[in-house]
């Protein structure tokens, strides 16, 4: 179970916009999110009507108490585990400080991830599915969205730094294909270079993946 903080409604995909404590960068930020692109992104519908905002300045809600996890996940006992945790406690779903997604599509990056924007076809494709997005960096104002997004739990997401990882062989262990931080500013992600899993465990210090 997640819980979130501020919303970026897209067609059916939903993406919170908060956290933001610096007032240039909140507006900054709301500007690209609510402006025209500046280039094409292809599968984004620009024509999909106005987004809808809760900033996170009006949504200072506490997060709900976490639940207790009942028993230890399938994936930790079935499922490879590999060396790389969640970038931020604010992804745990459970009391235990284990972030827990079910059957979640698997985004894998070879880069930096930058802006929110370019996350918007994948989430926008995905709709409300689970996502994991493990990228060799990210934006802490990416971080910071998608936490607080998942503290109010309008985004199930897992958001993970693998740093200088060799993403060849990780994206062979994970069944997925690696999309260069390039294309996802293009918007070119195809469905098939997105993974999958049956379930999905993070800590911060470790990741359990199940394939299906």
């Amino acid at each position: 179970m997640v819980v979130p903080l501020t919303v970026l409604v897209v067609g059916v995909a939903v993406v919170l916009f908060g956290a933001l404590h610096d007032r240039a960068k909140r507006q900054r930020a709301l500007a690209e999110l609510t402006g025209a692109p500046d280039r094409e992104i292809p599968g984004y519908d620009a024509t999909a009507g106005t987004p809808q905002y809760l900033l996170g300045d009006l949504a200072h809600h506490r997060r709900e108490p976490l639940p207790a996890h009942d028993g230890r996940p399938r994936a930790m006992t079935e499922g490879t585990e590999i060396a790389y945790g969640f970038a931020s406690p604010a992804f745990a779903t459970h009391a235990d400080g284990l972030a827990v997604l079910d059957r979640p599509r698997i985004l894998l990056c070879r880069g930096r991830v930058t802006s929110m924007v370019d996350l918007l076809p994948v989430l926008s494709r995905t709709e409300l599915q689970p996502l994991v997005l493990l990228a060799e960096d990210i934006d802490p104002e990416v971080l910071d969205t998608l936490a607080v997004n998942v503290a109010q739990d309008k985004l199930a997401v897992v958001a993970i730094r693998i740093g200088d990882a060799d993403v060849d062989d990780l994206a062979a262990g994970l069944g997925t294909t690696v999309v260069d931080d390039t294309d996802l500013q293009a918007g070119y992600v195809p469905d098939d270079h997105l993974g999958s899993a049956e379930q999905w465990v993070s800590t911060a210090d470790a990741s359990w993946p199940l394939r299906p």
